[in-house]
């Protein structure tokens, strides 16, 4: 029993030195991460208000493709560029055609990796990119600009 009880107290301690550590790390890293999330969707949405929609789409694939090493953080700021683009773009008429509601994850997936490779991506990171434009076409956003 003595045992157990002694192996529950590390492994307690240990769940102790990991969140006082991802604490830490927010603390010091989260005010610069806000920041840099906030720049890219300003930068979508200067960007945007100049192109249609098939274009913020273009430039968002372009950026992705241009990161060397591509990263969740990458993936992550490129899709915000493309959210902000899309939301102060010009709309299309056959735009969203062909990309899943909202509401079905699965179809999603299935989507967002077709139209990475259709756009010549093979990243893991890419449908997470793409996911961006099913959310938007199922968006208030792009409901009010038809």
């Amino acid at each position: 029993m003595k045992v157990v009880l002694w192996i529950f107290g590390v492994l307690f301690a240990l769940v102790l030195i990991v969140a006082g550590a991802g604490y830490w790390w927010w603390q010091k890293n989260a005010a610069g991460m806000m920041e840099a999330a906030n720049a890219a969707m300003l930068d979508g949405r200067k960007r945007g208000a100049a192109m249609e929609e098939s274009g913020c789409v273009t430039e968002a694939v372009g950026r992705h493709k241009a990161d060397t090493n591509p990263s969740i953080a990458g993936s992550v700021k490129n899709g915000l560029f493309l959210r902000g683009c899309l939301d102060a773009s010009k709309a299309q008429a056959k735009f969203c055609e062909g990309v899943p509601a909202k509401g079905n994850a699965v179809q999603i997936g299935v989507w967002a990796g077709q139209a990475c490779a259709g756009a010549g991506l093979s990243d893991t990171y890419c449908p997470s990119l793409m996911q961006q434009v099913a959310e938007y076409c199922s968006s208030q956003a792009r409901t009010s600009k038809l």
